[in-house]
């Protein structure tokens, strides 16, 4: 018998609102999504339609307002945080690259997209090699310099 995949993010009718009363507003209603390893998804739609609420969800940034949500197999939502420790989580589970915004200046690229991998306590020298390949410089040994707040890959 196969082996059942299970998905890595898993959200089951989650909803986020802000305000309450006459103020109100539903960014996401009831949205269901499953993400199975190798799987690519795009989010796509105008501004303002709950895109980046919903990755800020999936990331443990912003807490919903009902549901349900598994990562990795582990539920760690269900009307309230399972996890106490959720920077923990995301150092584990969760990976952010951001194109523009909430890049480091003073770092090059390869730094810039793997400075979690220092967080979690990676030693330099062993994490070098990978942060390269994540930036898709294969073998490279000095990171390419780029313009204080120039975005990757442009």
């Amino acid at each position: 018998m196969p082996t059942k995949i299970l998905p890595l993010i898993e959200l089951r009718e989650i909803s986020k609102r802000f305000g309450s009363g006459s103020t109100r507003v539903d960014v996401l209603r009831d949205v269901s999504l499953h993400v199975h390893p190798g799987e690519l998804i795009g989010l796509v739609g105008p501004s303002g339609s709950g895109k980046s609420t919903l990755l800020n969800v999936i990331g443990c940034i912003v807490e919903p307002s009902s549901e349900q949500m598994h990562l990795d197999g582990e539920q760690v939502y269900d009307g309230r945080w399972l996890r106490g420790d959720l920077r923990r989580l995301r150092l584990e589970k969760i990976g952010f690259i951001f194109q523009w915004y909430n890049l480091l200046p003073f770092l090059d690229a390869v730094d810039d997209v793997a400075v979690v991998l220092d967080l979690a306590g990676v030693e330099r020298s062993a994490a070098r090699r990978p942060r390269a390949r994540v930036v898709g410089i294969p073998g490279h040994r000095q990171a390419p310099r780029r313009d204080a707040g120039q975005p990757l890959g442009r």
